[in-house]
């Protein structure tokens, strides 16, 4: 119990006269589960945590962004160089036998989480809650070739499977909902300068709070994100695989046809999923010979922009079933400093013999803003002088 800043055998029971837990501003009823202690004094901090679901391990485990989870103060994965000292026996060049130290490297591995880790240990919290989300403005997938604006739905609901019943509503998605999340503002679709990204707010009002004493520590969050109906949310081709990389050869000239290079994917992709402009990024490059160079280039953190050689205009109706593709393209590693593409010698001859790998859209993701609140030790008693 030493480690704790309440006691949990001291319970608070609530009469029908009594000020609601919900209500902050009375400090006495906020620390009532407190060890007493005068030389103590406790303070409400509030906690910011950002969650970006780029960060999640997207290829093995949460493929999905709409279906993720989040750890606090999660291990990761390390390597490590063990060396181990030995004695071995060895002939010297006068033919004598001797005792020589000899010394073996072994490379080894320490497999983390693969969840999405935040790199903070949170304790004794007292509250909660969902403050505001973006989320891609783009079609979800309903199967069978069907798409559905995300406006087109009231709200979206956030289940949380380690909290609920933070609202209470007139159906069992909206039961076990931990927030429910409207646009902030008015957008209107097929405008020239369409938003890629919706924000929205929680129409959840107050905070899952954790009572009569605080939630001792926050180890994951395990998050899934629905329609009003309890649907659960999914982009037809968030993530994609490689099946080829060649050189563009729509030129004559081997030098243009090498300032971009073509992507060929295993998947067929929908034009609602990927547009032009939006940023990709390459994880798990492997090839038949290594090529540092080529992979180096592809899983560049800062991702590379989709390009695709003719225009695209949504179909209506029936048409847009059909309205697929397993091609775009990427700039080659070049300058423009002469206003035209000089592509950098290493790349002009690589090999994409047997190469494979992974492919997220970056514009196809979800960001998260979570207010949490614990209860922690003031300073304020601390007497501290300037010498």
């Amino acid at each position: 119990m030493s480690n704790l800043l309440y006691n949990p055998d001291h319970i608070v029971y609530q009469t029908d006269n009594s000020e609601t837990d919900s209500d902050f501003s009375e400090d006495e009823n906020q620390q009532s589960f407190l060890v007493k202690n005068d030389d103590v004094k406790y303070e409400i901090n509030k906690i910011q945590v950002l969650v970006d679901t780029t960060n999640r391990d997207w290829i093995n485990s949460y493929k999905s962004v709409f279906d993720f989870q989040v750890r606090f103060n999660a291990s990761e994965t390390s390597v490590e160089d063990i060396r181990t000292t030995y004695l071995k026996h060895v002939t010297n060049e006068h033919g004598t036998d001797v005792t020589i130290y000899d010394e073996r490297s072994e490379i080894k591995t320490y497999q983390g989480s693969n969840a999405l880790s935040i790199p903070i240990s949170i304790k004794n919290i007292k509250s909660l809650y969902l403050e505001k989300m973006l989320i891609p403005n783009r079609k979800v997938y309903l199967e069978e070739g069907n798409y559905v604006n995300l406006l087109d739905f009231p709200l979206l609901s956030i289940h949380i499977d380690e909290f609920s019943n933070v609202v209470y509503g007139s159906n069992s998605n909206l039961n076990n909902s931990f927030a429910n999340m409207t646009a902030l503002s008015s957008i209107y679709i097929g405008t020239p300068t369409l938003q890629k990204f919706i924000e929205l707010k929680n129409i959840t009002r107050l905070p899952k709070v954790f009572k009569p004493v605080p939630l001792n520590t926050l180890n994951t969050l395990t998050i899934k994100i629905k329609d009003n109906m309890g649907n659960q949310l999914k982009f037809r081709n968030e993530q994609l695989e490689i099946e080829k990389i060649e050189y563009e050869n729509s030129s004559s000239d081997p030098a243009v046809s090498k300032n971009f290079l073509k992507i060929t994917t295993k998947t067929y992709f929908s034009r609602l999923d990927y547009l032009e402009g939006d940023i990709i990024i390459f994880k798990n490059i492997k090839l038949d010979t290594i090529n540092s160079t080529l992979i180096n280039y592809l899983e560049r953190e800062s991702g590379h922009k989709i390009f695709f050689s003719t225009a695209f205009t949504e179909k209506k109706n029936i048409e847009s079933l059909n309205d697929l593709m397993n091609v775009f393209y990427i700039t080659n590693k070049s300058s423009h400093t002469t206003g035209t593409f000089d592509v950098d010698s290493d790349y002009t001859s690589m090999v994409f013999t047997g190469i494979r790998g992974n492919i997220l859209n970056k514009n196809l993701q979800v960001i998260m803003y979570f207010t949490i609140e614990n209860v922690e030790k003031s300073f304020v008693n601390l007497n501290s002088q300037i010498i």
